[in-house]
Parts: structure tokens; C-alpha cells; sequence
């Protein structure tokens, strides 16, 4: 018999405390929504539930990423850096060693 799964939100929990406190301050703010979303869904994926939405879990973990780390939306990627051929056939030769 395959146990049930159960996910469990503990009301006392620094973080759900947070929220609640922000929820409380900023009303209907949508970073708040979404970090309520994302909880609950980390939570579903924990105990073992698939999510419907993953591109959306994805989207809204990423834009938390981002924020988090102060990275505007739309942020141009860096710029590769330029290695000699010499370097990168080096590189792999090391690669090669190191596997065996």
C-alpha cells in the first residue's frame, strides 16, 4: 500500500511569518502573490505532486533569481571571452587527463 502524500506549510516558519507580515502590508501586491505561489508550489514538488503549471513555476523562480540577485529584466548577456586555439586544445587535453 503506497503511503499518502502530504505537504505541510508551517504557519510559525520564519519565512511564511515574513509573508504573511508583507501579504498584511502590501495588500495585493503581485511580488507577494508570487512568492505565496512559489512557496506553495516548492511545497507540492517536496511531497511528491506534480505542478500544472511548470513554465510558470519556472518563470515566476526566476524572476525571485533575479530580483534576489538585483538583475534587471531583460539584462544583456555577457560577453564570451575570446581563448586562442592553443588554450582550448589545452583545455581539453586536460579534461581528457583528468577523466582518467
Amino acid at each position: 500500500m503506497a503511503s499518502k502524500k502530504t505537504i505541510e506549510i508551517n504557519p510559525y516558519h520564519p519565512i511564511v511569518t515574513k509573508l504573511h507580515e508583507q501579504s498584511k502590508d502590501k495588500g495585493e501586491d503581485d511580488e507577494v502573490k508570487e512568492m505565496a505561489q512559489v512557496l506553495f508550489e516548492s511545497a507540492c514538488i517536496q511531497a511528491g505532486f506534480d505542478i500544472d503549471d511548470q513554465t510558470g513555476f519556472n518563470q515566476r523562480m526566476l524572476r525571485m533569481v533575479r530580483n534576489g540577485l538585483g538583475v534587471e529584466d531583460g539584462a544583456e548577456m555577457a560577453e564570451e571571452p575570446e581563448i586562442e586555439e592553443e588554450e582550448e586544445e589545452e583545455k581539453k587535453d586536460e579534461d581528457k587527463k583528468e577523466e582518467l
